[in-house]
């Protein structure tokens, strides 16, 4: 974005170049940034499980995501446009889940370690939007 000081007092900007979903990242920056994400929870010490599990069930999602229509390794090179992040892709990934017979508890599980990342994908400005407002857990049912 250019910006030119054309009068007193006024600026003219430039939008040519700018994207536009500015301040959104793309599917294939979201699943790259994850591996900083394990590097700042070693930094942490988080237990091994802990890294693990989150290694494991990201690498669930990204297997998903990879096989869906939405998403393509390719994205770059396909007519110039780049699939970005939003609401809807968490919302099918639970409803993948559902669909595919996951215990309720389970499809939670996986929420949660997303919903983590997402926490800390805000925290550190990579995201504008908090996707963690639109992701829902399910509902569990007691059993006696």
């Amino acid at each position: 974005m250019a910006i030119t000081l054309k009068a007193k007092n006024k600026i003219q900007t430039n939008m040519k170049g700018v994207p536009k979903n500015e301040g959104a990242i793309t599917l294939q920056e979201f699943i790259d940034l994850h591996n900083d994400f394990i590097r700042d929870k070693r930094l942490k010490n988080l237990a091994q499980r802990t890294i693990e599990d989150h290694i494991y069930l990201f690498s669930f999602f990204t297997r998903w995501i990879t096989k869906s229509h939405r998403f393509s390794e390719n994205q770059y090179e396909e007519n110039n446009t780049k699939q970005y992040l939003n609401k809807l892709i968490f919302n099918e990934y639970k409803e993948y889940m559902i669909y595919e017979n996951y215990a309720a508890c389970t499809v939670n599980i996986c929420l949660r370690f997303i919903k983590t990342y997402i926490n800390w994908l805000s925290k550190n400005e990579y995201i504008r939007t908090n996707y963690n407002l639109f992701i829902k857990l399910l509902r569990l049912t007691k059993t006696k």
